[in-house]
């Protein structure tokens, strides 16, 4: 019974002591380190590596799914970015960065209506950032539809006056819909 009980405290020992370690010793948790410092460093294809291994270990862990969906968009790797935030998507629906980052990552790659429709569900999942917004203008005015994207300039401005990328905006598209409809910008 003792051997039995031992035998059975080691087995478990084992198996937890091993449950958060690479093969090569390093933690999950290092291995996230080592990856989020990676891609601040813009050494991409070492992010990609370790966000990898903590995927191997840990296959539902979503922070790991969405940083090495991030670095591969950092990368400009935009299809590998698209293929990756789909699986943290999976992990997680109502995360906003994914939903926009697929957005930019689909705009890259030139399927407007599909980078529209994360960018809109990642407004709908925290609508107060005004970087959705501009995004959301962009490819309005890119289709040009500036009234569109006018409107959404000014929401993205009214949430952060100082958001550069919304002032520029409204400016281009007020020169594209003439003085009338852009009189308060004067």
């Amino acid at each position: 019974m003792a051997k039995n009980m031992t035998f059975l405290m080691l087995s478990c020992m084992i198996c937890l002591g091993g449950m958060h370690r690479h093969a090569h010793g390093q933690s999950v948790e290092e291995l996230m380190s080592i990856g989020n410092s990676m891609m601040q460093a813009g050494r991409y294809n070492e992010s990609v590596t370790a966000f990898r291994k903590v995927i191997q270990l840990e296959p539902d862990n979503f922070e790991a799914q969405r940083n090495l969906a991030l670095a591969y968009y950092k990368w400009g790797r935009y299809s590998n970015a698209v293929t990756e935030f789909k699986k943290a998507l999976r992990l997680n629906t109502r995360d906003a960065s994914c939903w926009y980052y697929l957005g930019l990552s689909y705009a890259h790659l030139g399927y407007t209506s599909k980078a529209m429709e994360c960018l809109t569900k990642a407004n709908h999942l925290s609508p107060g950032e005004s970087v959705y917004y501009s995004a959301i203008a962009l490819l309005y005015e890119k289709d040009e539809n500036y009234e569109a994207a006018l409107d959404n300039y000014q929401r993205a401005k009214k949430l952060d006056p100082n958001n550069g990328e919304a002032n520029k905006g409204i400016i281009r598209c007020c020169r594209k819909l003439g003085k009338n409809r852009c009189r308060e910008y004067r």
